[in-house]
């Protein structure tokens, strides 16, 4: 199951990304145990118009390593339970 759910995941950042949308991403596993990474397109951050006509990567330009670096730290994250959704 949580592969599956890292893959939706996955797909959901891809396709915010191609729209050069954010995406907010929240997992959690009981009232105590959080997580939230917010992604915000280069475009959005200021980047030059230069920078994101070579980016590539569809109307989001490119993804930086830092929001990279950041999205694989989130996805290696593991819950133990404590939900009930079955």
């Amino acid at each position: 199951r949580e592969t599956i759910a890292k893959s939706v995941v996955l797909e959901a950042v891809r396709a915010a990304h191609a729209q050069g949308r954010p995406c907010l991403l929240f997992a959690f596993s009981g009232a105590s145990d959080l997580a939230e990474l917010r992604l915000t397109p280069a475009a959005r951050r200021g980047a030059s118009r230069r920078r994101r006509d070579a980016g590539g990567g569809g109307a989001g330009g490119s993804m930086d390593r830092r929001s990279l670096t950041r999205l694989l730290d989130f996805l290696a994250c593991g819950f133990g339970g404590g939900t009930d959704v079955a």
